[in-house]
């Protein structure tokens, strides 16, 4: 139950945040028509009053759903600069083209479809982004291309505030008549008004500065063309206001004959720059979202700002408006008024609505250096933060980039400098990943020998020979950059070694991919291991990866006499190990007898290894037959004379694995043994096998009437065991 305390407080903030929504509200309108004297300029000027109603209609809508749909209780959105410049580009172009055609009646239709199917085709795929829950992916775009579009994006705003304040396009071939004197006079005002703006922001970060400003700027305008002596017809003609006449026709945009007027064909030719400022949308949705979590320390499901700026825009294009998306700027300058709850944007939306019911003649009334002036504001404030601000925070390399991005832009256009700038990212992005070392790891077989146990004298064998065996762990994404390195490694190393390498050994259970340009790199390698008489094997690789070798001719489907795979690293190395023994005279060695092989291992003479066998107890295993499992008391200890023994894990709920094989002459549950612990794993019989088994009273009774045989056992299991964990030291070895 609330508390009349709570309710009282409660309603205490409802002042507040009409008051907050109300300056914002107020922001928001200026903001959006100077916005639409930016899209409608030069020959659009005489379509105003459209340009004007829609950015009001979305200033309207977006603002609105936003607000009740945002994250952000203080939230405020509606038309910005970044996609209004990209629109002022489309609508520029538009224009161009249907004027050359002598197809003037066709501009207005065609500029007002491209604004309305913009801002309900980014409203779809906003809403799309959500759906597949996609909005994280738009954080891999690479920052210095985001710095250089927002630079550029500032730049075309300053290029569309010469148009506003002159109808001059800021050109090299205009330069000249922007410098004469009755037209500095219109654009200079403006660029004062945009620097002393920005230095009063600089120092006293308060809502109301930007509100005070306005009016003042509005008040001293109308002063001095009083004391000009200029009437507001007079003023008009100069320039200095926006032509009434223009605005008094309120131009409709509805009617069948208005809509069949559209130029779908030139439509179709802004696809491209259309893809570009959805993208747009997305990414400044990002920024905005991401700096309002920063702002107010509160994290966000970056997805829900995705949907609500999606159902803004499809609201805002039905009903005729522009593009529009949650405002870093506002929405922060609506939290300073003292906004608190989402009662805020709805007044800020009542606002705007108010000003799109009175109509747009307001606008004939407002100087055209204060809009421009704006502008200017809005584009000298993302310059600075990009081209002076930035080169503090960023690496030389990537502030360049920023810089080059918006050169393009100015040159050649938008769509160049973003396209030419993900291009450059990405080719910076491959040299930098590149660097990064694509082997994890890598050692000689005789650091890491397989968890087969052999016999001694085989075990001895390996660590001579374990140096023909070379294994290589790989991580990462391996792509051309990182291949062709990889590739002149493997060939350094056996050029390098002074024991012939014959078994190559790579593990990816590391690699997340493989890409397809590198796939060159392998085949080089398989021709590599041809001339050098080298066996490689693959392990752990994944099914896509080893389908792409197979399909490239990098490894063949069967009897690949050069490449082998196996599904894990123990594997490989088991099969690289087996192929070193086989090539000896050890490995058809006959079978010898426990009690013959006895003496060599303790070292004894033969009498004492007579009297040892008298403490052992034969034992036969069938294949299948397990010799000890977990929960048991570990109280023997065992000579695997002949056959094969498997040791494997017994965790809850996994499939048993292997984690130790044991062959002919080896030990195995001494550990358990010596711990006096009770057995942890399965060791189950692979075939039929002979054990001997040392139980713990023999070894007690051992020691008490043949200590001097005893001590020989105790060091040869000393030796066994220093012998098993000397292998897992990972050392290069190269020096061999």
């Amino acid at each position: 139950m609330m508390s009349k305390h709570s309710t009282f407080m409660h309603q205490g903030t409802v002042l507040p945040n009409i008051l907050a929504g109300a300056i914002t509200g107020l922001v928001s309108v200026t903001y959006s028509l100077s916005f639409a004297a930016l899209i409608f300029s030069g020959h659009l000027s005489d379509h105003l009053s459209v340009g004007m109603n829609s950015a009001l209609v979305s200033a309207t809508l977006v603002a609105f759903a936003v607000a009740c749909s945002s994250s952000f209780t203080f939230a405020i959105a509606g038309p910005d600069s970044n996609t209004s410049a990209i629109l002022a580009l489309m609508a520029s172009s538009i224009t161009t083209q249907l004027l050359s055609q002598g197809a003037s009646a066709r501009v207005l239709p065609t500029v007002w479809a491209m604004l309305v199917g913009s801002s309900i085709l980014s409203g779809l795929f906003l809403m799309g982004l959500n759906y597949l829950q996609l909005g994280q992916f738009v954080r891999f775009i690479p920052y210095p291309v985001i710095g250089g579009f927002l630079a550029g994006a500032g730049w075309l705003i300053i290029h569309g505030g010469f148009i506003v304040t002159t109808g001059i396009s800021l050109e090299f071939d205009t330069l000249a008549h922007l410098c004469q004197f009755d037209t500095l006079i219109h654009w200079l005002p403006a660029i004062g008004f945009a620097v002393l703006l920005k230095l009063l922001l600089s120092r006293y970060n308060h809502y109301s500065v930007m509100p005070a400003f306005l009016l003042a700027g509005l008040v001293l305008t109308y002063l001095v063309l009083g004391q000009m002596g200029l009437s507001l017809d007079e003023a008009r003609a100069q320039g200095w206001l926006f032509s009434v006449v223009s605005i008094n026709q309120q131009e409709s945009a509805t009617g069948l004959s208005f809509l069949r007027q559209i130029d779908w064909h030139v439509l179709l030719k802004e696809t491209t720059s259309l893809m570009a400022m959805m993208a747009v949308l997305a990414i400044a949705t990002l920024l905005n979202a991401t700096g309002l979590e920063l702002t107010n320390q509160q994290d966000v499901d970056i997805n829900r700002e995705l949907k609500a700026c999606g159902i803004a825009n499809l609201a805002a294009g039905l009903g005729g408006g522009m593009v529009g998306y949650l405002s870093f700027n506002r929405s922060v300058l609506n939290y300073a008024a003292g906004a608190t709850s989402r009662l805020s944007g709805i007044v800020a939306s009542l606002m705007c609505a108010i000003f799109l019911i009175l109509g747009t003649t307001i606008i004939g009334y407002v100087p055209k250096p204060l809009l421009g002036g704006l502008l200017f504001y809005i584009g000298l404030s993302s310059l600075i933060e990009w081209l002076y601000n930035a080169r503090k925070r960023l690496p030389a390399i990537e502030y360049g980039l920023i810089v080059l991005i918006l050169l393009i832009i100015a040159g050649s256009g938008f769509l160049a400098g973003v396209g030419a700038g993900l291009v450059i990212a990405c080719l910076i992005f491959a040299v930098n990943y590149s660097r990064t070392r694509l082997i994890h790891y890598e050692t000689f077989g005789v650091n890491r020998p397989s968890n087969f146990e052999r016999s001694f004298q085989q075990q001895r064998l390996l660590r001579q020979e374990g140096y023909r065996i070379y294994i290589l762990c790989l991580q990462g994404y391996i792509f051309f950059g990182t291949a062709n390195a990889f590739l002149n490694h493997v060939r350094d190393i056996l050029a390098r070694t002074k024991t012939p390498i014959h078994y190559l050994v790579f593990d990816f259970h590391l690699i997340s991919g493989l890409d397809s340009s590198a796939v060159s790199s392998f085949l080089k390698l398989r021709r590599v291991a041809q001339q050098h008489d080298v066996a490689l094997v693959f392990t752990h690789l994944q099914p896509d990866i080893e389908q792409q070798l197979i399909q490239n001719g990098c490894i063949k489907r069967e009897d690949d006499d050069i490449c082998r795979r196996f599904p894990d690293l123990d594997r490989g190395i088991e099969w690289c190990e087996d192929q070193i023994l086989k090539a000896t005279q050890l490995r058809r060695r006959r079978f010898l007898p426990l009690a013959l092989q006895i003496g060599d291992l303790l070292l004894i003479p033969k009498e004492d290894a007579r009297q040892f066998m008298h403490y052992l107890e034969p034992l036969q295993i069938s294949a299948g037959q397990s010799l000890f499992e977990p929960g048991e008391a570990s109280d023997h200890l065992y000579f695997l004379e002949n056959g094969q023994v498997s040791i494997l894990s017994s965790l809850a709920n996994d499939a048993p694995k292997r984690l130790q094989t044991l062959s002919s002459g080896t030990v195995l549950g001494e550990i358990e043994f010596y711990q006096k612990t009770i057995r942890s794993v399965t060791a189950i019989a692979d075939k039929d096998s002979s054990v001997y088994c040392l139980s713990r009273q023999s070894l007690e009774a051992m020691q008490m009437h043949h200590p001097r045989l005893a001590s020989a056992f105790h060091q040869f299991i000393a030796q066994l065991m220093a012998d098993r964990l000397f292998p897992s030291s990972i050392q290069s070895g190269l020096e061999r």
